[in-house]
């Protein structure tokens, strides 16, 4: 395994996001992964880095919208496998009860001699607080795998090449329905703005 392999050991922190190196956009309301970044998008930045967390789809797509993209090409490499074994300590409180009784019995005299005797029982509890300490031992297996993204965001949502700034309202509307993921609200505002030039 390459010595430059990142340790990443942080717990819920979106990595994708974390290695992010580029642009970023406006967030986006959708994103979708795909193994090709279909026409008419420009890359906006990518991300690398190795982890044994287990990224996934959820994870890129997530990263996708947080700067502001709406497709993410991402893949993975087996790095290698790493073992890790130690102990967890575990503390719980504690609670003693100890339960006491007694007897007691004597003579009582006065300054006239004797006055007479008694006898007593007593009974009581004594509660003291404290922890315990247990060790848990563990074994792991790390999976190591190296991440790659790249992150990319729809020309129509911001900032037009001007190869395409000059498409009339019929073009737009053919580019839109022939995208290789057409996107809903883009095909309702092509249609709209056709219907606008009529």
């Amino acid at each position: 395994m390459a010595a430059t392999l990142v340790l990443l050991l942080v717990g819920c922190e979106n990595s994708f996001v974390r290695f992010y190196e580029g642009e970023r956009a406006p967030r986006t309301s959708y994103a979708f992964s795909v193994d090709t970044p279909p026409e008419d998008v420009r890359l906006l930045g990518q991300s690398s880095f190795v982890s044994a967390t287990g990224e996934g789809d959820s994870q890129a797509i997530s990263a996708a919208r947080t700067v502001g993209a709406d497709y993410v090409v991402w893949n993975s490499e087996y790095q290698g496998t790493t073992s890790s074994s130690g102990v967890i300590p575990i503390t719980t409180p504690t609670t003693t009860t100890t339960h006491y009784s007694g007897y007691s019995s004597g003579n009582v005299y006065g300054q006239g001699g004797y006055l007479g005797s008694y006898s007593a029982n007593s009974y009581g509890t004594a509660t003291s607080y404290g922890s315990t300490t247990n060790y848990i031992p563990y074994n792991r297996i790390h999976h190591w795998m190296r991440y790659s993204a790249k992150f990319y965001r729809s020309e129509s949502m911001g900032q037009m090449d001007p190869a395409t700034s000059e498409l009339t309202a019929e073009q737009r509307l053919q580019r839109a329905q022939s995208r290789q993921y057409p996107v809903a609200s883009e095909l309702d505002a092509a249609e709209k703005n056709l219907n606008r030039s009529r």
